[in-house]
Parts: C-alpha cells; sequence; structure tokens
C-alpha cells in the first residue's frame, strides 16, 4: 500500500466542531486561529496520558506522562472527516519529511492494559534508572522518558474497543534540540510552552470549516502577506470529501 506523503494538524475543537454551527463569531476565531499559527507556529500542548502493563509486582504498571506534543493525522484527506469532528474544522498539512526532520514519528499503538508486555518491560527500566545515579543515567533516564512519549492506549481504558488504532496518529514530542536547530520556539508562556515555526514553503494545503471561512482568509492582509507570494491550496473540509 502506497502511504500518504502529507499529513494534517486539525485544530478548532474548542471553536466549533459542528460545521454547520458555525457562527460569524467562530469564523472568525477559526480565521485568528490560522493567523496565530502561521505568524507564531503550531501549538505544542502539554498532553497527560497514561499507558499500562505488567509488573513483576502484583497490580501491574502503569505510566503517566505529560509533555509537549504536536499531533498530526496520517488518514488521507478523503477519509478524514470524521477524524476532523472530533478534533477541530482547520487543517493545516505538511509533508511527511518535514514531520521527520523535526524527529517526528507515527505514535506506538500499545493495548494498555494489564497483559501488555512493551508497557510493562519500559516501566521496568524506568524504575531501575530512577534507582540509579549519574549525569549518564540522568540523559538515558529522559531518553527513555522521550519514546515513551511516543505510546498511544489504542482503546478506551480497560476495553478492546481500539477506538484510536484508526486515526494513525503521527507526533513531534518535544527536544530541546530542536530549539537549537531553530525549529522549535519557547514562548515564556504556560499554554503553549512551545511552537513549532511555520514557514509557507512548509505549508502544502489550507483546509477550512467552509466557504466562508476560506473568503474571510482570502480576504485577510495578515495572511496573505504571510504566504508571501507562494500559492498554497485553500480548500474546505466539504471539498475534500470529494477528493
Amino acid at each position: 500500500m502506497t502511504r500518504p506523503t502529507l499529513l494534517t494538524h486539525w485544530t478548532g475543537k474548542d471553536i466549533q466542531l459542528d460545521v454547520a454551527a458555525l457562527t460569524e463569531a467562530q469564523r472568525t476565531e477559526y480565521l485568528e486561529r490560522l493567523v496565530s499559527i502561521l505568524h507564531g507556529g503550531l501549538w505544542m500542548k502539554s498532553i497527560e496520558e497514561e499507558v499500562a502493563g505488567w509488573s513483576m509486582r502484583p497490580g501491574g504498571s502503569y505510566i503517566k506522562y505529560s509533555t509537549p506534543v504536536t499531533c498530526f493525522t496520517e488518514l488521507r484527506l478523503s477519509a478524514a472527516t470524521a477524524h476532523s469532528k472530533l478534533y477541530g474544522a482547520l487543517g493545516l498539512v505538511v509533508t511527511r519529511q518535514w514531520i521527520l526532520d523535526r524527529w517526528g514519528a507515527p505514535v506506538q499503538y500499545v493495548r494498555s492494559n494489564l497483559d501488555e508486555a512493551l508497557v510493562g518491560n519500559m516501566k521496568e527500566a524506568i524504575r531501575w534508572l530512577g534507582e540509579q545515579k549519574g549525569v549518564d543515567v540522568e540523559r538515558v533516564h529522559g531518553n527513555v522518558l522521550y519514546a515513551v512519549a511516543f505510546m498511544k492506549g489504542m482503546s478506551t481504558p480497560k476495553s478492546d474497543d481500539f477506538a484510536y488504532l484508526d486515526e494513525n496518529e503521527w507526533r513531534i514530542v518535544f527536544c530541546a534540540d530542536q530549539i537549537g536547530l531553530g525549529h522549535v520556539v519557547p514562548t515564556n508562556e504556560p499554554l503553549p510552552p512551545f511552537k513549532i515555526r511555520l514557514l509557507p514553503a512548509h505549508l502544502q494545503m489550507v483546509i477550512f470549516p467552509d466557504d466562508r471561512c476560506r473568503d474571510l482568509a482570502c480576504a485577510d492582509s495578515r495572511v496573505t502577506t504571510w504566504l508571501s507570494g507562494r500559492h498554497v491550496p485553500f480548500v474546505t473540509r466539504h471539498e475534500i470529501e470529494q477528493l
């Protein structure tokens, strides 16, 4: 199977998920969200997740983590409508290579219950490293936690319903080295603590909730000035359903 080379970051679930119910005020909010991303970068928001696994001790093992990430989906645009109804109706499309260059990768879906060997073994490594001392140990411990941030439960807790498996999620997980490379910028704010720089050459397509949102963006000088003459396709969510 040929895998898509374009991945999408969806945003706007805090604005309005139901495109048919959009108000003018919410369309303006979507426009402002786009302008904020273009000029400031993609948000790296701290997520809080927990995965579970086996343990040599009674009760199983649990790994809780909180780290700044930016999420994308590998779902083809024609199949992404249901996904966007969960995460927002504004889509920013970038290449897979762009994500890889920022050390992004597909998430590692795990079963996340007390029979899960991957999580259980990782937990044992984390526990052992936590008992050691030294600068090298601290560095390796951080490396392991970075890898854990790519783990995601494939089902809702205590079930095997595979609710998240078909999301085809990729992540860029915060790493301080990316600041030195100029890819990530600290905001000195709690929300978000970091942003991923986005340049006109990086953006492959913008998906808008509806025609009116697209018209607002096309008429906004903040958008056209940022594009610097680059012709980026502006399409609507309804249009991508036809692809």
